[in-house]
C-alpha cells in the first residue's frame, strides 16, 4: 500500500511537470531564460589597460550601441502579432519607427496602466496570462559588425525588457528571457554574417513573470533599458567578484578577487595570467606589485568534497586604504587584465570598488565600525515623460537632491534599478538596499509556497546579486516586496547568504502574525507602516538582538509627511532602531495633454486604464518634474547631520552635536544671526569648528542681547554651510540649521492701533450696517452678522463675507484613510448652519463695537464673533467657539475664510517659512520675514487638495501692486493661507489643469488647523498624531486688520 502511494505521488508529480513542460514558454514558471548567458557584474571589455582605467564604455572598441530608432509593429494580442517578421526576407519598411529604449505605451501604442496591488489583467490564474489581452511588440534592427570585430566573440546585451521576449538574429532563434529589470545577454557569434545583420525581438506585455512583478508602479512595456553589442576574445574574463575585508580595528584591509575565466578555444593557455591592479583617485597604483594568477589554476580550480571553498583566488593586504561610506565615498579603480604568454593584454575590465565593512551586531547596523542610521527613501525608476526609461540626467538630479536634502540611503523599490544608478550611489555616497524584482501582492504568499516557482524566485535573487555584487554602496540585499513568506524566499536567502556573507539580508514579508520572532534567514527586523509604539516594542524585545527598521513609513501621498519628527525621536531614543525608508521619492505622474493640448500630470485611470489605483502612485517628496515638495524640507531638517541647542542664551553659549559618523564639522562654517522681527541686527561666522564625529562641544556666539521692544520677536539662527564645493552642492550650501527664540514677556503685545482720524460715519438700515471713514468703507450683513465688504479708497478688498470655517479641502490622508468626509462631516456645513441669535452694536464717535452671537444648528453649541472698528479702518476681530455637545468629532480647522480681490497677489508674513508648513510638519520651517505671490507660489499638488498653509504667523500683509491691502496681526500665533481658487475647487477637481481661473483669492485666517498625518494613507493611522488634532473644546482667538494705503495717498 505504501509503495502504491509513493508511485501515485511520483506519477502525479511527473504528470504535473509534463503539463508544465507543454506550456508556452511565457506561461511556464520553469522557463525564465533560454540560451541566456550567466548573470555577471556590470563591466565592459577593453583592448587596453588605458581605456579600462578611464572606464567609459563608449571609448571601448568592443562596445557598439544599438539604441536609437528600430522598426516596430504593435499588436493587441500574441496571435495577431507577426509570425515570420524575423525572417531575413520579411520587409519591415512600412512599419513604424520607435525609439529604443522606450515604453511603447508612451510612444502611442496601447495603454499605460497604474495599479497598486491588483494585477493589471484578468483572469488572474498563474502561470497563465490572457490570450485576448496581451499586447505584443515586434522590433527589428539592422546592424553591421565593426570591421575590427573579426574573429571576436559577440554578446548581445539587453538592460531591461518588460516582460518577456524572444530574440532572433538573421532568421534564427537565439533565445528567450524574462525578468523586466535585469540584463539578458546572448552569445550571437554563430548567428552573424558579413555585412548587414537583422536583429528581431518579440516582446510580450504579460507572461508568467508578470505574476512576480506586481509592484506598485506604472505597468509599462517594451525595451526600457539600453541595448548594445559587446565584443570579447574567445578566451575572456566572464566575471569577477571583489571583496574588501577590513581588520578588527577597521584600519587595514585584505583585497580579495575571484575571477571567472572562460576558454572557448582549443588553445593551451600555458603562460597566461590574470593580473589585477588597484588605482587611487589620482591614478596611482597602490599595490606594491600587481596581483597575478595563472589562468589554468583559475579554469581548473579544484573544489573540496567537503568544507568551504576559499573565496579569494587573488588577494593582497592593503595598508590603511581610504574607506568608503556614504559620508566619505572614497573609490578605487580595480583593473583586471587577461594576459597571454607573451604578456600581451588580451582583455581588460575595470570596476570602481570601495573598502568598507558592513555588520549587523549588538542590535545595530555598523559600517566600518560605526553605528549607522538610515535616513532612507524608496525610489522607483521614473521620468515624467519617459516612464521607466530613466536617463543619466534624471538620475544625477535625483542623487544630487537626495544628498542636498540629507538622505543617506535608498531602497531600490521594488526591483534592481538601472545599473548607472548604483555607480552614482558609489560615487556620491548613498547606502543602497538592493531589492529583487519580486512582488506577488495580488496573490499574497501563494507562489512562495509553491515549489514549481522556486527556480523563478531564486533566479531573480541570483541575477541581482551577480550583477550588483561589486558596488560598495550596496549594504544589504532585499528578497523582494509583499510576496508573503515561504520556502522560496528562504531559498533565496540561503543562496545569497552563502554566496555573499558581507551584506545583510532584508525582507519585510518574513514575519509571523503572532508573537513569534521573525525567521532567522533575515538579518534585520523590518516593518512597513507599523505604528511607532509597536516598532519600539520590537526594538526592546529581549528575545531578539537584530536591528529594527521601517522599510516603508511616512506615506507621502499628496500633502502629507506629518509626524516625521515623532518617528525620529523614537529612532534616536532606541538603540536597536536603525532608521527607515520614506515612501517614496517621487510622485509618479506622467505627462499627458488634455483636450486643449495643455500638459498635466496623469495618474491611474487617466489613460483609459480600467484596472487602476487612481492617484495612489502620487506619493513622493518631490514632484514628477523633480521639484522638491514642502515635505522634502521637513526631511532635510530632521535628517541633518548636526544639531545645535541652547546652553545659556543670555551668554551666547550653544551646544553643537556632530551626528556624522566619519566627518569632522570642520568642513562647515557656522553662520549665526540675531534678528528682530525678521530683520538682522547682528551676525557673525565661526570658521573654526573642530567637532569630531559623534562628539558634542559647547560653542560661544559673540552676540549681545538687544534692548527688547514690546511686541517684537527676537531669534538666534545658526546655519552650517559647506566651505567647499562638493559633487552634489556648491560652497555655501546650508546642510543644517537651528533656531532659538530669545524669550521675554512681551513678544506678543495686545496692540491697539489708536486713531487720530475723523469720526466714523454710520449708515444703518434693516439689512446693512455701513461704517465710513476717510479711506475705508466697511459693511456688515445684519441678517448673517458677518463682515461683508471692506473697501480702501473705493477699491474692493473683501469680496465676500468673512465667515467662520471649520473645514479644509480634504487631503489624500483625509479622504482615503481617516475618512474625514465621513467621521467629521458635520464641520463641513457648520458655518452654513449658523443661526444668528443676536447682533449688537455699540457705537461711539471713534469706536464701534459689534457682537454677533450664533447657535450652531444640530450641534448644541454656540459661536460668537466680536469686532472693534476704529475710524481709520482698523478692526479687531475675535472668534469664540463654545461647544455644548461632547459627542462632536474633532475639528479639521478653526478659523475664518473669505474671498478677497484677485489683485492682492503679494503676500508677506512673519512666521514659519518660507515653504508651506503645518502643525505636524513645520520643523523644517524657520521663523522669519518672508514674501510670496499667491498664484505663482501656490503649491499645486498633482491631485488638488489642502495647500500652502503657514503656521506660527505673527502678522501678514496681503497687498496689490500699489501696496494697497491689509496688514493683519495676530494677538496669538495664526495659521494662514491664500489660494487662487475656492475651497470647493480644491476639493472637487482631480487635476491641476482642471482648476478654473478665479476672479478672487481665498484667504484663510485661522487659529489652528489639524496636522497632515501620513503614517499611512488607508487606515485611521493616517490621522495626525494626538498633539496635532483639534479636540472638540472651546477655542477663541483674535487678530487685528489694518488697512495698508499706498504712500501716494
Amino acid at each position: 500500500m505504501k509503495i502504491l502511494r509513493i508511485l501515485s505521488i511520483i506519477c502525479i508529480t511527473f504528470s504535473s511537470n509534463l503539463i508544465l513542460s507543454q506550456n508556452n514558454d511565457w506561461e511556464n514558471p520553469a522557463v525564465f531564460g533560454i540560451n541566456k548567458l550567466p548573470a555577471r557584474s556590470t563591466s565592459i571589455s577593453y583592448e587596453s589597460e588605458k581605456n579600462a582605467i578611464i572606464g567609459n564604455k563608449i571609448n571601448s572598441d568592443r562596445y557598439h550601441s544599438l539604441n536609437g530608432n528600430w522598426k516596430f509593429k504593435w499588436s493587441e494580442t500574441i496571435a495577431e502579432s507577426s509570425q515570420d517578421f524575423y525572417e531575413n526576407k520579411f520587409n519591415t519598411s512600412k512599419w513604424d519607427d520607435i525609439k529604443v529604449p522606450a515604453n511603447w505605451e508612451l510612444e502611442g501604442y496601447g495603454t499605460a496602466i497604474y495599479t497598486n496591488t491588483i494585477y493589471p489583467f484578468v483572469p488572474v490564474n498563474p502561470p497563465y496570462v490572457p490570450t485576448n489581452d496581451n499586447p505584443t511588440g515586434c522590433y527589428v534592427k539592422e546592424f553591421k559588425i565593426p570591421a575590427n570585430w573579426k574573429n571576436e566573440r559577440v554578446v548581445l546585451h539587453f538592460g531591461g525588457v518588460s516582460s518577456a521576449f524572444y530574440v532572433w538574429v538573421n532568421g534564427k532563434k537565439v533565445g528567450y528571457s524574462e525578468d523586466s529589470c535585469l540584463p539578458a545577454e546572448f552569445d550571437i557569434t554563430k548567428y552573424l554574417t558579413k555585412g548587414t545583420n537583422k536583429l528581431a525581438i518579440k516582446v510580450f506585455r504579460w507572461s508568467d513573470g508578470s505574476y512576480l512583478e506586481d509592484q506598485d508602479h506604472w505597468r509599462l512595456s517594451g525595451i526600457h533599458r539600453e541595448v548594445y553589442l559587446e565584443a570579447t576574445p574567445h578566451t575572456y574574463i566572464q566575471d569577477f567578484f571583489v571583496r574588501t575585508n577590513l581588520d578588527s580595528s577597521y584600519q587595514d584591509a585584505v583585497l580579495e578577487v575571484r575571477p571567472k575565466i572562460v576558454n572557448e578555444t582549443k588553445k593551451i593557455l600555458n603562460g597566461w595570467n590574470i593580473e589585477v591592479e588597484l588605482y587611487d583617485d589620482k591614478g596611482h597604483s597602490i599595490l606594491k606589485n600587481p596581483l597575478k594568477k595563472d589562468v589554468n589554476d583559475i579554469i581548473n580550480e579544484k573544489y573540496p568534497y567537503s568544507g568551504a571553498t576559499e573565496f579569494a583566488l587573488l588577494k593582497e593586504n592593503v595598508e590603511n586604504p581610504k574607506k568608503w561610506s556614504a559620508e566619505t565615498p572614497n573609490l578605487y579603480n580595480l583593473v583586471i587584465k587577461l594576459k597571454d604568454e607573451n604578456n600581451n593584454i588580451i582583455e581588460a575590465r575595470s570596476s570602481k570598488i570601495g573598502f568598507r565593512k558592513v555588520e549587523t551586531k549588538d542590535g545595530q547596523l555598523w559600517v566600518n565600525g560605526k553605528e549607522i542610521l538610515l535616513y532612507g527613501v524608496n525610489r522607483h525608476d521614473h521620468n515624467e515623460r519617459t516612464g521607466k526609461v530613466v536617463d543619466e540626467k534624471t538620475m544625477l538630479k535625483d542623487i544630487e537632491l537626495m544628498k542636498q536634502f540629507n538622505f543617506n540611503a535608498v531602497r531600490t523599490s521594488h526591483y534592481p534599478n538601472d545599473p548607472r544608478w548604483y555607480e552614482l550611489c558609489d560615487e556620491y555616497g548613498i547606502y543602497v538596499l538592493d531589492e529583487a524584482n519580486l512582488e506577488t501582492h495580488g496573490l499574497g504568499g501563494k507562489l512562495t509556497n509553491n515549489p514549481k516557482w522556486n527556480s523563478a524566485f531564486l533566479q531573480r535573487a541570483i541575477g541581482m546579486v551577480e550583477r550588483d555584487k561589486n558596488h560598495p554602496s550596496i549594504i544589504g540585499w532585499s528578497l523582494g516586496n509583499e510576496s508573503g513568506m515561504g520556502p522560496n524566499h528562504a531559498a533565496m536567502a540561503g543562496w545569497i547568504k552563502s554566496y555573499d556573507p558581507t551584506r545583510f539580508i532584508h525582507y519585510e514579508g518574513a514575519q509571523y502574525n503572532d508573537n513569534t520572532l521573525d525567521p532567522g534567514y533575515v538579518d534585520v527586523v523590518s516593518r512597513m507602516y507599523t505604528s511607532i509604539p509597536k516598532v519600539v516594542a520590537l526594538a526592546n524585545d529581549v528575545r531578539d538582538d537584530r536591528p529594527v527598521m521601517w522599510c516603508e513609513y511616512a506615506h507621502s501621498m499628496g500633502n502629507s509627511t506629518g509626524n516625521l519628527a515623532e518617528f525620529w525621536n523614537a529612532i534616536r531614543a532606541n538603540k536597536r532602531m536603525i532608521g527607515g525608508f520614506i515612501w517614496d521619492w517621487t510622485d509618479q505622474g506622467l505627462i499627458k495633454k488634455d483636450k486643449n493640448g495643455k500638459e498635466f500630470w496623469a495618474y491611474g485611470g487617466d489613460f483609459g486604464d480600467t484596472i487602476n489605483s487612481e492617484n495612489f502612485n502620487i506619493n513622493g517628496v518631490i514632484f514628477p518634474d523633480q521639484t522638491p515638495q514642502p515635505a522634502a524640507w521637513e526631511c532635510k531638517k530632521i535628517f541633518q547631520p548636526m544639531t545645535a541647542s541652547i546652553v545659556a542664551i543670555d551668554k551666547g553659549v550653544i551646544k553643537v552635536e556632530n551626528r556624522h559618523n566619519f566627518l569632522n564639522l570642520s568642513q562647515y562654517e557656522l553662520e549665526w544671526k540675531l534678528e528682530e522681527d525678521g530683520k538682522v541686527v547682528q551676525t557673525g561666522i565661526n570658521n573654526d569648528l573642530n567637532i569630531k564625529p559623534q562628539e558634542t562641544v559647547e560653542v560661544k556666539l559673540p552676540y549681545k542681547l538687544p534692548d527688547f521692544t514690546p511686541g517684537k520677536s527676537y531669534y538666534i539662527t545658526v546655519s552650517f554651510k559647506l566651505k567647499q564645493n562638493t559633487l552634489w552642492a556648491q560652497k555655501g550650501h546650508v546642510v543644517g540649521w537651528d533656531q532659538f527664540e530669545i524669550p521675554y514677556d512681551e513678544s506678543y503685545s495686545n496692540t491697539t492701533y489708536n486713531s487720530t482720524s475723523s469720526e466714523i460715519e454710520i449708515l444703518n438700515d434693516e439689512n446693512t450696517l455701513q461704517l465710513k471713514s476717510d479711506h475705508t468703507r466697511i459693511s456688515f450683513n445684519k441678517k448673517t452678522g458677518f463682515l461683508s465688504s471692506y473697501k480702501i479708497n473705493d477699491k474692493d478688498i473683501l469680496l465676500s463675507e468673512m465667515k467662520p470655517n471649520f473645514w479644509r479641502p480634504i487631503t489624500d490622508n483625509d479622504e482615503r484613510g481617516s475618512k474625514v468626509g465621513k467621521h467629521q462631516a458635520v464641520w463641513k456645513t457648520a458655518a452654513d448652519n449658523l443661526i444668528l441669535d443676536d447682533f449688537k452694536i455699540n457705537s461711539e464717535a471713534k469706536l464701534v463695537e459689534i457682537e454677533a452671537s450664533y447657535s450652531m444648528k444640530n450641534m448644541d453649541s454656540k459661536y460668537k464673533m466680536s469686532y472693534q472698528i476704529q475710524p481709520n479702518g482698523y478692526i479687531k476681530v475675535t472668534c469664540d467657539y463654545m461647544p455644548g455637545s461632547e459627542d462632536l468629532p474633532e475639528l479639521p480647522r478653526f478659523g475664518l475664510q473669505m474671498e478677497v480681490s484677485k489683485n492682492l497677489e503679494n503676500m508677506q508674513w512673519f512666521g514659519n517659512g518660507p515653504h508651506e508648513n503645518y502643525s505636524d510638519r513645520n520643523k523644517g520651517a524657520a521663523f522669519g520675514d518672508y514674501s510670496a505671490q499667491v498664484t505663482k507660489d501656490f503649491v499645486n499638488y498633482v491631485k488638488p487638495q489642502e495647500s500652502s498653509n503657514r503656521t506660527q504667523v505673527k502678522w501678514f500683509n496681503l497687498l496689490d501692486n500699489e501696496n494697497i491691502g491689509w496688514h493683519v496681526r495676530g494677538l496669538q500665533p495664526l495659521s494662514v493661507s491664500a489660494w487662487p481658487y475656492s475651497m470647493l475647487d480644491l476639493e472637487t477637481f482631480k487635476h491641476i489643469v482642471e482648476l478654473p481661473k478665479r476672479d478672487f483669492i481665498t484667504l484663510n485666517i485661522d487659529y489652528k488647523q489639524m496636522g497632515l498625518g501620513g503614517d499611512d494613507t488607508w487606515t485611521m493611522r493616517s490621522k495626525p498624531h494626538e498633539p496635532y488634532r483639534l479636540k472638540n473644546k472651546r477655542y477663541a482667538y483674535s487678530f487685528e486688520i489694518k488697512p495698508e494705503i499706498s504712500k501716494k495717498n
